[in-house]
C-alpha cells in the first residue's frame, strides 16, 4: 500500500498496513499528516475533523494521537 506523505509517496510494511487499517479515516489523517510535521490542530482540520469551537482542536487531536493504534502507527515511522 502507497501513502502520501508530505508531498511523496511512501510504501508502507505489512506492519504499517494492518495498523494503518485498523485505524479511522480520522486517525488516518491526523496521524500522517503529524509525521509530515504538520501542526495538530491543522492535521485534525484537513483530516476532516469537525470542531464546533476551534480552541477544542488541538486537545481533539491530541486525543487521536494518544490512541494507541496511533502511536504504534508513527512510531513504526521513527525506526526507517
Amino acid at each position: 500500500m502507497i501513502v502520501e506523505l508530505d508531498g511523496r509517496e511512501v510504501s508502507l510494511t505489512d506492519e504499517q498496513i494492518e495498523t494503518y487499517e485498523a485505524m479511522t479515516k480520522l486517525q488516518r489523517g491526523v496521524a500522517l499528516a503529524s509525521i509530515a510535521g504538520e501542526d495538530i490542530a491543522d492535521a485534525h482540520r484537513n483530516a476532516g475533523g469537525k470542531c464546533k469551537n476551534e480552541e477544542y482542536r488541538s486537545p481533539l487531536a491530541g486525543q487521536i494521537l494518544a490512541n494507541p493504534l496511533a502511536v504504534l502507527f508513527i512510531n513504526s515511522f521513527k525506526c526507517l
